[in-house]
């Protein structure tokens, strides 16, 4: 499952603006992939935009802080990036961190193959709170589905058919 959130903002967790439609969207995510724009061009605190929105996350009820982060520092092509890079990694010198200018897809490679490994490893959240009953679900897998029959060459012109359905 994945989920974009472009709007989170400060007060998100309490309903302000459309914080709960877009935090319910992360409730089934495992891993969250942070894209953080290091350039800042707009003149927007790549850490305290960081900041805001991992209180938002610590502070909706369903665990969001708990998911391993992966931190995309993105648009490192633009002056001023590695200036908010180091910032950054003074500040959160904890935080997986991988350089980004996904414009070009330069340094998108390192962060999917870190997605899909920690996908592999990170078991699902559930989505309820603790003070919630947990209410009976429906689990859906893919099973594939088996040939009706197998077609077998017995050489010489000769075909053979066999499968249950055809039994």
């Amino acid at each position: 499952v994945m989920a974009d959130l472009p709007g989170l903002i400060k007060g998100a967790s309490e309903g302000k603006g459309l914080g709960h439609q877009f935090l319910r969207h992360i409730e089934r995510c495992r891993v969250i992939l942070h894209v953080v724009d290091m350039g800042s061009h707009d003149g927007r605190d790549p850490l305290e935009d960081y900041r805001i929105i991992n209180e938002e996350l610590a502070n909706y009820e369903y665990r969001l802080t708990e998911r391993p982060q992966i931190v995309v520092a993105n648009k490192m092509d633009i002056e001023g990036a590695e200036e908010n890079l180091k910032r950054f990694k003074d500040a959160y010198p904890d935080a997986d961190v991988y350089e980004t200018t996904a414009i070009i897809a330069e340094g998108l490679d390192p962060v999917l193959y870190k997605a899909a490994d920690l996908l592999e490893v990170t078991p699902q959240f559930p989505i309820y709170s603790e003070d919630e009953e947990l209410s009976e679900g429906v689990l859906y897998k893919f099973e594939e589905e088996k040939p009706a029959f197998h077609v077998h060459n017995m050489g010489n012109g000769m075909w053979k058919l066999t499968g249950e359905e055809l039994e």
